[in-house]
């Protein structure tokens, strides 16, 4: 899913119009003013031995504080996700140097009653903490991961990684995680009446319809609110809304392996939304560039890219990549083997 929320925001940055003019029209939100907490001090064996050990708090909150405790200890977040699915409610907040995650796989209440079970904190510039500073402290490692310009230790539940710059580790980030307390076998209701329908390669008909915003989604259509689809195909796999500083935005998907991401956007601070985006992982349909504009036509708005293959930390071929606007149809392709072949489709406002 994180792949088709990425290529989602990525072509958001070619297609302007709609969005343009929303934005145009996006009351000011007030957001309560968040606090800029610090990274820590840990240049002493007591943070270190409450880090490794999982007992570590900052500023009162650790691993199972329910998060309506964070919001008190720590104040607004900068930035926050929901996220409910089937393996429960998780809610993800950056307050300054400190994130947090925590779940609710009570089946009861909401995202006020998750628990932390990992404290990330992020070296901001904070301080200048090297691994020099501290590996007397840590003793051995169980794992570690070295590239050439990173480094990452790993104790049992705590971590740290470290940049390295002119043979010298700095500290960038540590976190602890306590993956005990997720339920791997917990599983709530889905009430998706899709959750087993499977992608198919588009028809021409299919395809003018997206291009010509006439197509809709198993009843899912453009401009929808969550609650209408709802009633159109009952719940999603997944729901998840974020907030980053004054932009909202909600991703729902659906389908066998969620290969259909429909994305809502606010006009309103978070309190309406409707559909601006539906995206289809359209990878299995292996089906070329050249086949599509056959049928829509050629682009109007087209971006070029590119990036280089890697595999185990060895660099491989440059893979060209374009992004193309036919309409409300909207997909990213990539060349391979002198091919253009379809990775998504998307169907926009």
């Amino acid at each position: 899913m994180k792949k088709i929320i990425a290529s989602a925001l990525v072509l958001s940055t070619l297609i302007g119009g709609g969005h343009a003019a929303e934005a145009k029209s996006q009351p000011t939100c007030k957001i309560e003013k968040s606090v800029d907490h610090k990274f820590p001090n840990i240049k002493n064996q007591k943070t270190i031995d409450a880090l490794k050990h999982l007992t570590y708090k900052y500023k009162g909150v650790g691993i199972g504080t329910t998060y309506a405790e964070v919001l008190k200890k720590l104040g607004a977040p900068e930035t926050i996700s929901y996220s409910s699915s089937e393996a429960g409610k998780e809610v993800t907040a950056q307050f300054g140097s400190v994130m947090i995650s925590a779940i609710n796989q009570t089946g009861k209440g909401g995202y006020n009653q998750a628990k932390v079970y990992s404290l990330e904190f992020i070296n901001q510039g904070d301080q200048r903490t090297t691994r020099d500073d501290i590996k007397a402290m840590l003793g051995k490692p169980t794992d570690t991961m070295k590239e050439k310009y990173s480094l990452l230790e790993v104790y049992n539940d705590f971590s740290i990684s470290y940049k390295i710059i002119n043979k010298r580790s700095e500290i960038i980030e540590m976190a602890m995680t306590d993956l005990s307390r997720i339920n791997s076998k917990y599983k709530e209701n889905n009430t998706s009446r899709i959750k087993n329908q499977k992608p198919h390669k588009f028809t021409a008909k299919e395809l003018l319809a997206i291009r010509d915003g006439k197509y809709n989604f198993y009843g899912l259509k453009l401009w929808m609110t969550p609650e209408a689809a709802k009633k159109a195909v009952g719940g999603a796999n997944e729901t998840s809304t974020t907030r980053i500083g004054k932009d909202y935005l909600m991703t729902q998907t659906y389908g066998k392996d969620d290969f259909l991401s429909v994305d809502y956007r606010s006009n309103d601070c978070g309190k309406t939304y409707k559909i601006s985006n539906f995206m289809v992982d359209y990878d299995f349909a292996k089906q070329s560039l050249t086949d599509i504009e056959k049928v829509v036509g050629k682009p109007d708005r087209s971006e070029k890219g590119s990036y280089v293959e890697e595999e185990n930390g060895v660099k491989g071929k440059r893979i060209p990549t374009v992004m193309n606007e036919y309409g409300h149809l909207a997909l990213n392709a990539e060349k391979i083997n002198g091919k253009w072949n379809v990775l998504d489709i998307q169907y926009v406002r």
